[in-house]
């Protein structure tokens, strides 16, 4: 199999006859052979006026050492956002030329509209959707709050989880002491991606080129997980977004890259159980191969021993 799948539970053992919370972790790695990809790269620079000095200055630097690194199939969308967002270059990533100026090119001016950017990022993947693009990687790179436009974060994060579906891997970059982490970190997590916070701009162009190197190589496509609880105990995702059908929860994992390490993280609230060994859930995995086959994993069981409180007390006398 291309990928790995590893299961963890954060307890040991549960008692007879009681509640409790089974925090569980499942990992995903990159196993074997991977395939460069058909990528669309949406690149977005804060260019409000408090990104003035050193950011803008460096999210400029970083952009361009990026697009030097990407493949020169490779589209590109860059994005300078303010109170409206601009689309500066639309193309492939072999017209390094016309990219760079156009990343030279931006201006500061206004505040900042993350809703704005999202919902523009949304329309123009929509539009390009059909160009054989295999995956499509998000940087957005901002230092702070929505000042302008839609600031509700519900919408904001209707738009971003809408985005999200058509995203395989993302990094949200904000530069400085005033972010909105929570948002930010929200947003992250719906487009399949991480938030990085960096107190010092001059961090940036490590950040960005290693994320663009780390996502180019493929090992799975469109991967998804589906976690099927017994009909007396819920589950929690923590860190992904998650769609439930009765009693079976379903995860979108996205795509898994070469040097990839998913972790979904949640918890298993178990009703109270006789002793004995207990399959808390099963875990079925499928995902779309680097030759566009459709790929199951054989089911996972997540199983705890439930033993009784006589044994605890014997457990601590000894």
């Amino acid at each position: 199999m291309p990928i790995s799948v590893e299961s963890r539970l954060g307890k040991r053992f549960i008692v007879e006859d009681k509640s409790d919370v089974v925090p569980f972790l499942i990992r995903f790695r990159c196993s074997e052979k991977f395939a460069s990809t058909s990528s669309l790269y949406s690149i977005a620079i804060d260019s409000s006026w408090s990104m003035d000095g050193s950011k803008i200055f460096r999210a400029k630097e970083a952009v361009l050492k990026m697009l030097k690194n990407l493949p020169p199939n490779d589209y590109i969308n860059i994005y300078s956002f303010n109170d409206k967002t601009k689309l500066v270059y639309s193309g492939k990533a072999s017209n390094y030329r016309e990219a760079s100026l156009s990343v030279l090119d931006i201006k500061l001016g206004g505040g900042t509209n993350i809703y704005g950017l999202l919902k523009k990022m949304y329309s123009d993947y929509l539009d390009m959707r059909n160009r054989g693009i295999d995956s499509h990687k998000l940087v957005v790179i901002t230092d702070g709050v929505p000042t302008t436009g839609a600031k509700s974060s519900s919408k904001i994060l209707d738009i971003a989880r809408r985005l999200g579906e058509y995203v395989s891997a993302s990094i949200i970059v904000c530069v400085g002491s005033d972010c909105n982490d929570k948002l930010l970190m929200d947003i992250a997590t719906s487009t399949k991606g991480v938030l990085e916070i960096l107190d010092d701009a001059d961090r940036l162009v490590p950040v960005v080129e290693k994320f663009a190197y780390r996502y180019r190589d493929i090992c799975a496509k469109n991967v998804k997980m589906y976690i099927e609880s017994i009909p007396t105990s819920s589950i929690y995702i923590y860190n992904r977004p998650s769609r439930s059908m009765g009693n079976v929860l379903e995860i979108s994992i996205g795509d898994i890259y070469t040097y990839d390490r998913i972790d979904i993280v949640g918890e298993i609230v178990v009703s109270p159980q006789k002793s004995g060994n207990i399959s808390l859930a099963s875990i079925s995995i499928e995902y779309i191969d680097i030759d566009s086959t459709h790929r199951e994993i054989p089911s996972i069981t997540l199983s705890i021993p439930c033993i009784s409180s006589q044994t605890i007390s014997e457990q601590a006398i000894d």
